[in-house]
């Protein structure tokens, strides 16, 4: 079932709360990312444009929308030669984006991070990251690593450099949407998580190919207390001898899966193979997905006045509750089992019913008004007989200015 709506006018209630902010291009206005955010005041945009060499590293410590532009394919750049190429410390309640911006280590560089998250709600969207050399393999590199974070992670694709997982999360809330998430070689992990919840639908999590006759990385290590749901996913252990689990679980509470079945890669020289899953799993047709209509990788734009749908999927013949919001905070679990919007960030909610296949749709175009420049559009399903109720991985797209 689609439903379109060709104009906005029904989320006119929410569009006070939005006032259009200032827009800081760097390098034009500001030599350096970190300059221009230090002189931005909260909801400011800071667009920043390709050039031939990389930004130094720049930390977050506001709201504010990093937005980069892209020529030919390619985004700016930071490079980082030790610690982190982006650093972001928030508090509660305070939301930052980092759009189109991808971060890897300079040359020689080792134990370098692409991401170091601390607090509020995060958003990284169509970025690469690229964790950097681990020496030892033993110090728990990540290529993106968050605490006390709600993270969204959209159309972005991290590797970890050497022996280093590509995403960690220690008490956070994970939404993870098409997106891609390489361990490094020879044995890192795709995703770990600790106490935290992660929400995967079109996600990759690939351990890391280990040549070096040992045990290849696992796809997902799940630990503490920790709750994971992944839709339409693929979660794939890496190479070795023999190659590492897909997932190993150490909780009691079971991985849920829907159209996800976890794969081991080959084990080298008659190597016993590992199982497929360590620890409790357990498939939950009852999962929603949500699918926006921007294409993976697309380095391109949702604009002021663009159109898009979003797609939903659960059970077939079922109503589904459709929640939009603008400026998203945090997100909880107050009346579903997963992470969902906050009812004070919910601009408009709209009632479908999935047709057969368990597919509903909704569309219109991006409202034309320059307070969403910097925050965007954000969708979540939420669908089920009775409390608490299932939610979709809580997704979006930021709204550029150019």
């Amino acid at each position: 079932m689609r439903v379109l709506a060709p104009s906005f006018l029904f989320f006119a209630c929410s569009m006070p709360s939005l006032t259009a902010q200032t827009v800081r291009i760097v390098p034009d206005h500001f030599p350096t990312i970190d300059a221009a955010i230090q002189a931005a005041a909260p909801g400011d945009v800071v667009h920043v444009r390709t050039q031939p060499t990389p930004y130094p590293p720049f930390t977050i410590d506001r709201p504010v929308a990093i937005v980069g532009s892209a020529i030919d394919g390619q985004a700016p750049t930071v490079g980082v030669a030790a610690g982190a190429a982006i650093t972001v410390n928030l508090q509660p309640g305070q939301r930052a984006s980092v759009t189109r911006i991808d971060a890897a280590p300079t040359s020689g560089a080792t134990l370098t991070k692409a991401v170091v998250a601390n607090g509020g709600h995060l958003t990284l969207e169509d970025c690469r990251f690229l964790a950097g050399h681990d020496p030892a393999g033993n110090t728990g590199l990540a290529g993106v690593d968050v605490t006390d974070t709600d993270l969204v992670l959209l159309f972005t694709r991290i590797e970890g450099g050497t022996a280093a997982a590509a995403l960690r999360a220690t008490t956070s809330r994970v939404s993870l949407v098409s997106s891609r998430c390489f361990g490094a070689n020879p044995n890192g992990a795709g995703v770990v998580v600790q106490d935290s919840t992660l929400h995967g639908n079109d996600a990759w999590l690939l351990g890391g190919e280990n040549f070096l006759n040992a045990a290849g990385g696992p796809a997902l290590v799940v630990g503490g207390a920790s709750q994971v749901w992944l839709t339409d996913s693929t979660v794939r252990s890496g190479m070795g001898s023999p190659a590492g689990s897909a997932i190993v679980n150490s909780t009691a509470t079971p991985v849920e899966l829907r159209a996800t079945v976890p794969t081991l890669a080959l084990s080298f020289g008659g190597a016993t193979p590992p199982p497929v899953v360590v620890g409790p799993t357990v498939v939950n047709p009852n999962l929603l997905r949500l699918r926006w209509s921007e294409q993976l990788y697309r380095r391109g734009t949702l604009r002021l006045g663009q159109p898009w749908f979003v797609h939903t999927t659960g059970p077939a013949n079922t109503p589904v509750l459709l929640a939009f919001s603008f400026a998203p905070s945090a997100t909880a679990a107050l009346v579903t089992r997963q992470p969902a919007l906050l009812p004070g960030d919910v601009a408009a909610m709209f009632l479908l019913l999935t047709d057969p296949s368990g597919t509903a749709s909704f569309g219109g175009s991006v409202p034309n008004t320059a307070a969403l420049v910097g925050a965007g559009l954000w969708a979540q399903s939420i669908a089920g007989t009775g409390l608490p109720f299932e939610a979709s991985p809580f997704a979006g797209a930021v709204v550029r200015p150019y």
